[in-house]
């Protein structure tokens, strides 16, 4: 690979991306994505990089990834390159990335489709009721958890 893109605090910010990238992504499979699963991606999108190298930037051992290879790592995962650049506060990228992997699932997907094409006011009404439903879902998941605990349970007598 070329010349490096990063330097000093950026490679720390760069490698922190990748890391989250990597982390936060599943392949075909469902699984987490591979070293040759990305390499395959990336020449299927017309760039080269090899199962090596993307295991060296996943394990540590390169830590000065090329301009070409962000490229490529950037349309493999689908993110702009500005992605591995900035230092967002709020990390919005953290979340941007969570958010995509939250749309794998169809129903999610299906879900965000139709408040895509609500009124800004059917859309808060939806995160309102969506809000509602996660605090029920929560509290039964833990009453469920409380019941089979035997927690407040009377001994049988």
């Amino acid at each position: 690979m070329a010349g490096s893109a990063t330097g000093g605090r950026g490679n720390r910010l760069v490698l922190r991306r990748l890391q989250q990238l990597f982390d936060s992504t599943t392949g075909a499979s469902g699984h987490p994505s591979t070293g040759r699963g990305i390499s395959e991606k990336a020449k299927s999108l017309g760039y080269d990089l090899s199962t090596s190298y993307i295991l060296s930037l996943r394990n540590g051992d390169r830590t000065n990834p090329s301009l070409e290879a962000l490229e490529a790592l950037a349309a493999v995962f689908s993110v702009p390159m500005s992605y591995f650049f900035l230092d967002d506060p709020l990390d919005q990228m953290q979340a941007d990335s969570a958010v995509l992997a939250a749309m794998r699932n169809s129903t999610v997907r299906g879900i965000a489709l139709t408040a895509a094409r609500m009124s800004p006011q059917a859309q808060q009404a939806l995160a309102t009721m969506a809000g509602e439903l996660q605090r029920m879902d929560t509290a039964t998941t833990a009453e469920a958890t409380v019941r089979g605990l035997g927690v407040g349970r009377r001994p049988a007598g």
